[in-house]
Protein backbone atom coordinates (compact mmCIF):
# COMPACT_ATOMS: atom_id res chain seq x y z
CA UNK A 1 0.00 0.00 0.00
CA UNK A 2 1.16 3.27 -0.95
CA UNK A 3 1.69 5.69 1.91
CA UNK A 4 0.93 9.25 2.15
CA UNK A 5 4.67 10.15 2.38
CA UNK A 6 5.64 8.33 -0.99
CA UNK A 7 2.51 10.32 -2.83
CA UNK A 8 3.95 13.47 -1.58
CA UNK A 9 7.69 12.28 -2.79
CA UNK A 10 6.30 11.15 -5.88
CA UNK A 11 4.14 14.57 -6.64
CA UNK A 12 7.81 16.18 -5.51
CA UNK A 13 9.60 14.62 -7.74
CA UNK A 14 6.98 15.03 -11.18
CA UNK A 15 6.60 18.91 -10.27
CA UNK A 16 10.69 18.94 -9.78
CA UNK A 17 11.16 16.92 -13.30
CA UNK A 18 8.63 19.24 -15.18
CA UNK A 19 10.25 22.37 -13.55
CA UNK A 20 13.88 21.31 -14.62
CA UNK A 21 12.42 20.82 -18.17
CA UNK A 22 9.92 23.81 -18.74
CA UNK A 23 13.75 25.44 -18.13
CA UNK A 24 15.73 23.48 -20.31
CA UNK A 25 13.14 24.14 -22.95
CA UNK A 26 12.65 27.99 -22.65
CA UNK A 27 16.52 28.00 -23.37
CA UNK A 28 16.18 25.59 -26.63
CA UNK A 29 15.72 27.36 -30.03
CA UNK A 30 14.01 23.97 -31.17
CA UNK A 31 10.92 23.77 -29.15
CA UNK A 32 10.57 28.05 -29.09
CA UNK A 33 10.31 27.07 -33.25
CA UNK A 34 8.28 24.31 -33.42
CA UNK A 35 6.19 25.98 -31.10
CA UNK A 36 5.94 29.17 -32.31
CA UNK A 37 7.07 30.04 -35.65
CA UNK A 38 5.70 26.84 -37.03
CA UNK A 39 2.16 27.71 -36.05
CA UNK A 40 1.83 30.88 -37.06
CA UNK A 41 3.96 30.41 -40.27
CA UNK A 42 1.07 27.50 -41.20
CA UNK A 43 -2.27 29.66 -39.95
CA UNK A 44 -0.97 32.67 -42.19
CA UNK A 45 -0.18 29.87 -45.26
CA UNK A 46 -3.54 28.20 -44.73
CA UNK A 47 -6.15 30.75 -43.30
CA UNK A 48 -5.05 33.03 -46.15
CA UNK A 49 -7.30 30.98 -48.48
CA UNK A 50 -10.02 32.26 -49.79
CA UNK A 51 -13.11 30.70 -49.17
CA UNK A 52 -12.38 28.76 -46.05
CA UNK A 53 -15.97 27.88 -44.16
CA UNK A 54 -16.02 28.11 -41.00
CA UNK A 55 -16.02 24.41 -40.27
CA UNK A 56 -13.04 23.84 -42.29
CA UNK A 57 -11.01 26.80 -40.42
CA UNK A 58 -11.69 25.22 -37.39
CA UNK A 59 -10.32 22.11 -38.51
CA UNK A 60 -7.87 23.91 -40.09
CA UNK A 61 -6.85 25.45 -36.60
CA UNK A 62 -7.18 21.96 -34.47
CA UNK A 63 -4.41 20.76 -37.40
CA UNK A 64 -2.09 23.44 -36.92
CA UNK A 65 -2.13 23.28 -33.10
CA UNK A 66 -1.60 19.43 -32.88
CA UNK A 67 1.27 19.22 -35.92
CA UNK A 68 2.99 22.07 -34.12
CA UNK A 69 2.39 20.11 -30.49
CA UNK A 70 3.59 16.79 -32.53
CA UNK A 71 6.93 18.71 -33.65
CA UNK A 72 7.42 20.27 -29.80
CA UNK A 73 7.02 16.95 -28.73
CA UNK A 74 9.21 15.15 -31.30
CA UNK A 75 12.16 17.77 -30.16
CA UNK A 76 11.48 17.92 -26.75
CA UNK A 77 11.74 14.14 -26.10
CA UNK A 78 14.82 13.68 -28.21
CA UNK A 79 16.46 16.25 -26.18
CA UNK A 80 15.80 15.16 -22.55
CA UNK A 81 17.83 12.11 -22.27
CA UNK A 82 19.97 12.70 -24.81
CA UNK A 83 20.94 16.35 -23.01
CA UNK A 84 21.60 13.96 -20.30
CA UNK A 85 24.35 11.93 -21.99
CA UNK A 86 25.85 15.40 -23.56
CA UNK A 87 26.67 16.56 -20.14
CA UNK A 88 27.66 13.40 -18.62
CA UNK A 89 24.36 13.07 -15.90
CA UNK A 90 23.01 10.05 -17.90
CA UNK A 91 24.37 7.28 -15.43
CA UNK A 92 22.98 9.75 -12.38
CA UNK A 93 19.39 9.91 -14.15
CA UNK A 94 19.10 6.37 -14.88
CA UNK A 95 20.28 4.78 -11.38
CA UNK A 96 19.75 7.69 -9.16
CA UNK A 97 18.23 7.08 -5.60
CA UNK A 98 14.77 8.71 -7.13
CA UNK A 99 12.56 6.62 -9.18
CA UNK A 100 14.34 6.94 -13.24
CA UNK A 101 10.88 6.15 -14.82
CA UNK A 102 8.79 8.94 -12.53
CA UNK A 103 11.57 11.33 -13.01
CA UNK A 104 11.47 11.05 -16.97
CA UNK A 105 7.61 11.27 -16.62
CA UNK A 106 7.59 14.60 -14.88
CA UNK A 107 10.29 16.06 -17.12
CA UNK A 108 8.00 14.95 -20.00
CA UNK A 109 4.56 16.94 -18.88
CA UNK A 110 7.01 19.71 -18.53
CA UNK A 111 8.02 19.51 -22.43
CA UNK A 112 4.49 18.71 -23.04
CA UNK A 113 3.15 21.62 -20.84
CA UNK A 114 5.32 23.87 -22.62
CA UNK A 115 5.17 22.53 -25.97
CA UNK A 116 1.06 22.98 -25.53
CA UNK A 117 1.24 26.48 -24.13
CA UNK A 118 3.72 27.85 -26.25
CA UNK A 119 1.73 26.52 -29.43
CA UNK A 120 -1.48 28.15 -28.31
CA UNK A 121 -0.08 31.35 -27.33
CA UNK A 122 1.14 31.79 -30.55
CA UNK A 123 -2.18 30.50 -32.45
CA UNK A 124 -4.86 32.39 -30.22
CA UNK A 125 -2.66 35.67 -31.25
CA UNK A 126 -2.03 34.73 -34.52
CA UNK A 127 -6.07 34.44 -35.08
CA UNK A 128 -6.39 37.90 -33.37
CA UNK A 129 -4.73 39.36 -35.51
CA UNK A 130 -5.96 37.88 -38.68
CA UNK A 131 -8.98 38.70 -37.72
CA UNK A 132 -10.50 34.92 -37.17
CA UNK A 133 -13.29 33.74 -34.68
CA UNK A 134 -13.94 30.44 -33.82
CA UNK A 135 -16.92 29.80 -31.89
CA UNK A 136 -16.76 26.82 -29.07
CA UNK A 137 -20.24 24.78 -28.24
CA UNK A 138 -18.52 22.89 -25.63
CA UNK A 139 -15.71 24.39 -23.37
CA UNK A 140 -15.58 21.56 -21.19
CA UNK A 141 -14.81 19.55 -24.21
CA UNK A 142 -11.91 21.60 -24.94
CA UNK A 143 -10.68 21.71 -21.26
CA UNK A 144 -10.47 17.73 -21.62
CA UNK A 145 -9.53 17.53 -25.13
CA UNK A 146 -6.28 19.74 -24.04
CA UNK A 147 -5.83 17.89 -21.04
CA UNK A 148 -5.69 15.09 -23.41
CA UNK A 149 -3.52 16.46 -25.41
CA UNK A 150 -0.85 16.97 -22.51
CA UNK A 151 -1.34 13.33 -21.23
CA UNK A 152 -0.50 12.36 -24.90
CA UNK A 153 2.75 13.91 -24.91
CA UNK A 154 3.57 12.00 -21.93
CA UNK A 155 2.78 8.83 -23.28
CA UNK A 156 4.53 9.43 -26.94
CA UNK A 157 7.52 11.51 -25.04
CA UNK A 158 7.76 8.48 -22.69
CA UNK A 159 8.07 6.22 -25.87
CA UNK A 160 10.23 8.17 -27.61
CA UNK A 161 12.96 9.11 -25.28
CA UNK A 162 14.80 5.51 -24.79
CA UNK A 163 14.86 5.06 -28.46
CA UNK A 164 16.88 8.56 -29.19
CA UNK A 165 19.52 7.23 -26.61
CA UNK A 166 19.31 3.69 -27.43
CA UNK A 167 19.64 4.29 -31.30
CA UNK A 168 22.90 6.51 -32.30
CA UNK A 169 20.78 7.55 -34.92
CA UNK A 170 18.44 9.87 -33.26
CA UNK A 171 18.31 12.89 -35.82
CA UNK A 172 17.06 10.25 -38.49
CA UNK A 173 15.00 8.71 -36.42
CA UNK A 174 13.35 12.26 -35.43
CA UNK A 175 12.84 13.52 -38.65
CA UNK A 176 11.36 9.53 -39.61
CA UNK A 177 8.83 10.20 -36.85
CA UNK A 178 7.54 13.55 -37.27
CA UNK A 179 6.23 14.06 -41.10
CA UNK A 180 4.70 10.67 -41.26
CA UNK A 181 2.67 11.52 -38.29
CA UNK A 182 1.46 15.16 -39.43
CA UNK A 183 0.81 12.94 -43.08
CA UNK A 184 -1.05 10.10 -41.78
CA UNK A 185 -2.71 11.15 -38.33
CA UNK A 186 -5.29 12.99 -40.31
CA UNK A 187 -4.09 16.42 -38.75
CA UNK A 188 -3.39 18.49 -41.78
CA UNK A 189 -4.01 15.72 -44.87
CA UNK A 190 -8.10 15.18 -44.69
CA UNK A 191 -8.01 11.20 -43.97
CA UNK A 192 -10.25 10.72 -47.35
CA UNK A 193 -6.98 12.23 -49.34
CA UNK A 194 -5.39 8.99 -48.39
CA UNK A 195 -5.39 5.96 -50.42
CA UNK A 196 -8.24 3.31 -49.54
CA UNK A 197 -5.34 0.82 -47.74
CA UNK A 198 -3.75 3.38 -45.99
CA UNK A 199 -6.73 4.89 -43.99
CA UNK A 200 -6.40 2.48 -40.64
CA UNK A 201 -2.73 4.23 -40.14
CA UNK A 202 -4.55 7.17 -38.57
CA UNK A 203 -7.08 4.83 -36.22
CA UNK A 204 -3.89 4.10 -34.35
CA UNK A 205 -2.22 7.82 -33.66
CA UNK A 206 -4.16 9.13 -30.87
CA UNK A 207 -3.74 12.38 -31.79
CA UNK A 208 -5.75 11.58 -35.19
CA UNK A 209 -8.93 10.88 -32.17
CA UNK A 210 -7.77 14.16 -29.65
CA UNK A 211 -8.51 16.37 -32.86
CA UNK A 212 -11.76 14.42 -33.80
CA UNK A 213 -12.83 14.75 -29.91
CA UNK A 214 -11.56 18.55 -30.15
CA UNK A 215 -13.28 19.42 -33.49
CA UNK A 216 -16.70 17.79 -32.20
CA UNK A 217 -16.45 20.18 -28.90
CA UNK A 218 -15.73 22.90 -30.38
CA UNK A 219 -18.18 23.18 -33.73
CA UNK A 220 -20.42 19.41 -33.97
CA UNK A 221 -23.78 20.04 -33.87
CA UNK A 222 -24.26 16.12 -32.96
CA UNK A 223 -22.74 17.15 -29.82
CA UNK A 224 -19.02 16.15 -27.90
CA UNK A 225 -17.44 12.89 -29.56
CA UNK A 226 -16.87 11.75 -26.22
CA UNK A 227 -16.16 8.14 -27.45
CA UNK A 228 -12.85 9.45 -30.15
CA UNK A 229 -11.88 10.61 -26.01
CA UNK A 230 -11.91 7.24 -24.78
CA UNK A 231 -9.67 5.37 -27.59
CA UNK A 232 -7.15 8.62 -27.76
CA UNK A 233 -6.83 8.23 -23.76
CA UNK A 234 -6.41 3.87 -24.48
CA UNK A 235 -3.60 5.01 -27.34
CA UNK A 236 -1.86 7.29 -24.87
CA UNK A 237 -2.24 4.57 -22.31
CA UNK A 238 -0.51 2.27 -24.57
CA UNK A 239 2.33 4.63 -25.20
CA UNK A 240 3.09 5.20 -22.36
CA UNK A 241 3.46 1.19 -21.07
CA UNK A 242 5.66 0.27 -24.19
CA UNK A 243 8.00 3.52 -23.37
CA UNK A 244 7.81 2.56 -19.67
CA UNK A 245 9.06 -1.22 -20.62
CA UNK A 246 11.63 -0.06 -22.96
CA UNK A 247 13.11 2.29 -20.31
CA UNK A 248 13.06 -0.33 -17.73
CA UNK A 249 14.38 -2.82 -19.70
CA UNK A 250 16.76 -1.19 -22.48
CA UNK A 251 17.89 1.52 -20.63
CA UNK A 252 17.96 1.21 -16.97
CA UNK A 253 18.95 -2.59 -17.31
CA UNK A 254 21.50 -1.87 -19.91
CA UNK A 255 23.24 0.30 -17.86
CA UNK A 256 23.09 -2.23 -14.88
CA UNK A 257 25.10 -4.41 -16.94
CA UNK A 258 27.67 -1.66 -18.58
CA UNK A 259 26.20 -2.18 -21.93
CA UNK A 260 25.01 1.13 -22.73
CA UNK A 261 27.22 3.72 -24.12
CA UNK A 262 27.15 6.56 -21.86
CA UNK A 263 29.32 9.09 -23.65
Amino acid sequence: MISPVQVRSGLSLLAAGATIQIAESRSGGAMLVTGMVQPITLLLVLMSQRGVDPTHSTNLVLGVVLTSFWSSTVWGASGILRRDRRQGTLIRTLLGTRDPLLMLVGRTLGASVFSIATVTVATCGTLILMHVTITVNDWVGVVVGFFLTVIGGIGMGLLLCPLFVVSRYALHISSALMYPIIIFGGLLVPIDALPNFLRWIPLLINLHWIKQFLASSVSSSNGTDWASAGIAMALTVGCGLLGALVFRTKLVGATQRGDLDLA
